[in-house]
């Protein structure tokens, strides 16, 4: 028994209701007279989330349940991307973008599956959505040259300069930033003759990290001397060029317009001095495009 009497008693109330009057016995063992210890809980409050953390993936899918799904697909589907597997990844992205319409790297998924699997026009809309969403979404250097040689292949030179602009702004001196201005120089020469500026100032700056005799950065900065009407200086640049022995491997491909490539080809037949077949290159090159006259004009 409680040795300071009962713990408890009641009475009515005015209302009819009863009053508790409720004491709590002390612990066991003690003696009137002795003293109470009083323990005090004391609710200490967690502290807040950085904001840092409240941004990043995980809380995004604590806020979100559909982003943890996303999230998985985007995974696989990047992994399928670096397999090679376009029909894969295409499966995953877009059950990414089903999921979270609303996340970027669902969009950046699905742009680089479209990309590996040529179909240009397609990986550019979801570039684009990408980029609605995060300016910085295409950030990463592989998926800035991915998408950027997609938006080249499908004549969406904006788009290309806009993330070739992003992206070497982000790099720390590198070949890979170097590539990315030889890029950029290629982008502004298709552009046309309003663009020639950038594209000189673009190949200088590659050239200047990768070195005069390197074949993309070269060739493509001897063509824009050539257009600017330095045709001396361009020969001599194209010459050293060609004394490689090797065509530039991203110049030449498929990403550029045929009326670009038979430029490149035009200048590197006429530095090594086959003007015949410099001729022949020059008229294709000035078929269409916004370097057609200008082009036409240059036959030997």
């Amino acid at each position: 028994m409680c040795p300071l009497g009962p713990t408890a008693s009641s009475r009515p109330f005015a209302g009819g209701e009863e009053f508790h009057n409720v004491r709590r016995c002390p612990a066991p063992g003690w003696r009137p007279g002795a003293p109470i210890l009083v323990t005090t809980l004391v609710l200490v409050a967690a502290p807040p989330v950085p904001i840092d953390a409240q941004r990043s993936e995980f809380w995004a899918a604590i806020r979100d349940p559909a982003w943890r799904d996303a999230r998985l697909a985007v995974a696989a589907a990047r992994r399928a991307i670096a397999a090679g597997e376009a029909g894969a990844a295409l499966e995953h992205a877009t059950r990414a973008v089903q999921r979270a319409p609303a996340r970027a790297p669902a969009w950046v998924a699905l742009a680089r599956s479209h990309a590996l699997g040529e179909r240009f026009a397609e990986a550019c809309a979801a570039a684009e959505q990408a980029l609605s969403i995060d300016p910085a979404a295409l950030d990463a250097p592989d998926d800035a040259f991915a998408i950027a040689e997609a938006a080249i292949a499908g004549a969406r030179w904006p788009l290309a300069a806009r993330i070739l602009d992003r992206a070497a702004g982000l790099l720390e001196p590198s070949r890979r930033r170097a590539e990315l201005f030889a890029m950029r120089g290629d982008v502004a020469l298709a552009m046309g003759p309003a663009h020639l500026p950038e594209a000189l100032a673009a190949y200088r700056e590659a050239v200047r990290q990768l070195g005069r005799d390197e074949p993309q950065a070269g060739i493509g900065l001897a063509l824009a001397l050539w257009r600017s009407g330095a045709r001396d200086e361009a020969l001599q640049l194209a010459q050293e060029v060609a004394a490689r022995g090797r065509p530039p491997s991203r110049t030449l491909d498929a990403r550029l317009p045929q009326t670009e490539r038979a430029a490149r080809r035009a200048l590197l037949a006429q530095a090594l001095g086959d003007l015949e077949a410099a001729e022949v290159l020059w008229r294709e090159a000035g078929r269409e495009g916004p370097w057609a006259l200008a082009d036409e004009r240059s036959t030997p």
